[in-house]
C-alpha cells in the first residue's frame, strides 16, 4: 500500500481543524493574561504589566492540546525558567559585542535541551523567551531582573490559573468519559543520547537553529532593525522539530503575520485609552488560544495584534511597528527555509529515524 502523500502549504493553509477549537481555553487564558495590565494601568505603570503579561503568555504557550494532560510540575518548572531565560538573553544582549555569540549559544543548549520529550515544550518556549529579552534588551543594569520578577509573577499566576482549571475539566471528563480527540499529536522527538552517545541528527540542528540565530542577529545589529527580534522568534519556531514543512510553516506565518499587522496597526493608530486597548488585547488573547490547534495562521491573525499592542506598551512607537514585524517575519522565515534546506543536505546522508528527509521541505 502507497503511503500518503503529505499536504502540501497551501492545503495546510486552508486546513481547518475543528475539533481542536478551544474556546473555553481561550475565555480562561485571556483574563490571565490581560489582568496584569489592568493592575499596571490602575497602578499607573502599564510598562510593568506589559512585561508581567509576557510571562503569562510565554507560560500558556506551554499547554498540551488537552490542558489537563500538561503535568502541573512543568508548568510551574517553565515560568522559573521562562524568566530565567528572558533575564539571560536581556544581559546578553548589552554586551553587543559578545552577543551575537552568547544568543547562539543560549538557542543551543535550548535546542538540545528539546530533545527530552518530558522538556520539550518547556524548552521550545524558553527559547523564544530568551529572544525576546535579547531582542528588547536592558534599559538599565537593573532591568533584567526587575523584568525577570515581573515575567516570572505573570508565569506563576497562569500556571496557578491552569494548575486548578486541570482539576476542573479532569472531574468533568472522568464523570462523562470523554477525552480531547483534536488531532494534534505531540511530536515525536529524536532522543538526545541514542545508544549512549549524542545523536548526530539532534546535534546538527541544534547547531543550524543556534547558527541562523546568530544569522538574524547580526543581521538585526547590522540594519539596526525596529526591535528584530522577530526574526529571531519566527527562524527558531519554523525551525521546530515539530514533523512539519519548513516551508509550510513559514507560509502560515507570514500570512497570519499579515493579517494580524494589518489590524494591529489600525488598533495602534487608532485607539490609545487603556479602557479601549484592554477589551480588545481580550478578544485577542481569547480567540489565539481558542484557535491555536485549528489553524496557525488563523492564530497568528490574532497573535500579532496582541504581541504588537504589548510591544508599543514597553517601547511606544507607532503603527509602523506592524510594518517592522511583517519585514522581520519575512527575514526570520528566509533564515528558516536556509536552515530547513542544510538540514535537508544533511538528512539525505543520514537519515533520522522518525521522518525522511523529503519532510522537512515537503511542497
Amino acid at each position: 500500500m502507497e503511503e500518503p502523500i503529505p499536504p502540501g502549504p497551501l492545503q495546510t493553509l486552508s486546513r481547518l481543524r475543528v475539533q481542536a477549537f478551544a474556546p473555553r481555553t481561550g475565555l480562561r487564558v485571556a483574563p490571565v493574561l490581560v489582568a496584569p495590565l489592568v493592575i499596571g494601568w490602575l497602578a499607573h505603570d502599564l510598562l510593568l504589566g506589559a512585561v508581567a503579561t509576557l510571562g503569562a503568555y510565554f507560560l500558556s504557550l506551554i499547554e498540551n492540546p488537552a490542558p489537563e494532560e500538561t503535568p502541573s510540575v512543568k508548568l510551574f518548572l517553565a515560568a522559573f525558567l521562562n524568566a530565567g531565560a528572558y533575564t539571560f538573553g536581556s544581559f546578553a544582549a548589552s554586551f553587543r559585542a559578545l552577543s551575537i555569540v552568547l544568543t547562539a549559544a543560549g538557542i543551543l543548549l535550548l535546542t538540545l535541551i528539546s530533545a527530552c520529550p518530558e522538556l520539550y515544550r518547556v524548552s521550545f518556549v524558553g527559547s523564544f523567551s530568551f529572544v525576546v529579552g535579547v531582542g528588547l534588551g536592558p534599559v538599565s543594569w537593573a532591568a533584567p531582573f526587575l523584568r525577570g520578577e515581573l515575567m516570572l509573577a505573570g508565569g506563576l499566576l497562569a500556571a496557578v490559573v491552569a494548575f486548578f482549571a486541570q482539576r476542573v475539566a479532569r472531574n468533568e471528563r472522568a464523570g462523562r468519559g470523554f477525552r480531547f480527540s483534536g488531532g494534534v499529536p505531540e511530536p515525536q522527538q529524536v532522543p538526545l543520547l541514542a545508544g549512549g552517545s549524542l545523536d548526530g541528527y539532534v546535534v546538527r540542528r541544534a547547531l543550524i537553529i543556534a547558527i541562523m540565530a546568530a544569522v538574524g542577529l547580526a543581521i538585526d545589529l547590522s540594519f539596526d532593525l525596529t526591535r528584530g527580534f522577530w526574526v529571531l522568534v519566527t527562524l527558531v519556531a519554523a525551525l521546530n522539530d515539530k514533523g512539519v514543512s519548513v516551508v509550510t510553516d513559514v507560509l502560515e506565518r507570514v500570512v497570519g503575520t499579515i493579517g494580524g499587522a494589518v489590524i494591529g496597526f489600525a488598533v495602534i493608530a487608532n485607539v490609545g485609552d487603556p479602557g479601549e486597548l484592554l477589551p480588545l488585547l481580550f478578544v485577542f488573547c481569547a480567540a489565539l488560544f481558542a484557535l491555536r490547534y485549528v489553524n496557525l495562521a488563523l492564530m497568528m491573525v490574532f497573535s500579532t495584534p496582541y504581541l504588537l499592542v504589548v510591544q508599543n506598551i514597553l517601547y511606544p512607537g507607532s503603527p509602523q511597528l506592524a510594518l517592522a514585524r511583517v519585514q522581520d517575519v519575512l527575514i526570520g522565515g528566509g533564515l528558516a527555509i536556509l536552515g530547513g534546506v542544510l538540514l535537508y543536505l544533511g538528512a539525505r546522508a543520514e537519515i533520522p529515524r522518525r521522518e525522511s528527509p523529503d519532510d522537512l521541505l515537503a511542497g
